[in-house]
């Protein structure tokens, strides 16, 4: 399989939150990929050994292990073999020095809660967009309406 295709590869989700694990997921689902939904660090890297993913959207607080400590493993295993986008998901304020934690630990994006679903597509967008594979659910909506004149 070609790794720019991500078509039909599930999006993994990890989330210590019920609520949560339910936004992300109805979210995911309704640009076009399959949820897969873990609660810990300890099952997202269980994840990652036996599944391709096309993205992985990262809680940065879990109680088992931090997103940063995860992020950082899941490079470790990857090994030069293809690289997975990883999307940070935080309620912890954005500066410089919780971006250059994203960097270190290999985070490709970062989200701050709550966030709009238009958000949540631009960012899928530009961490599994690729043209020979589009995935059209993600690329917005032309506009149809015409204005009077």
């Amino acid at each position: 399989m070609d790794a720019n295709n991500h078509i039909g590869r599930p999006i993994l989700i990890v989330e210590d939150s019920k609520a949560q694990q339910t936004v992300l997921a109805a979210l995911v689902e309704n640009f076009g990929f399959t949820p897969h939904v873990v609660s810990s660090a300890g099952e997202a890297l269980e994840a990652v050994r036996v599944m391709l993913f096309a993205a992985i959207m990262m809680d940065i607080r879990m109680p088992d292990m931090d997103g940063f400590e995860c992020s950082r493993l899941i490079r470790q295993m990857e090994r030069g073999n293809r690289r997975v986008p990883i999307i940070a998901v935080s309620a912890a304020d954005r500066d410089k020095i919780f971006d250059a934690k994203c960097k270190a630990a290999g985070i490709d994006e970062c989200v701050s809660k709550p966030f709009e679903a238009e958000q949540h597509r631009r960012t899928l967008l530009r961490c599994t967009y690729s043209p020979a594979y589009p995935n059209l659910r993600l690329l917005p909506k032309a506009n149809t309406k015409r204005t009077g004149t």
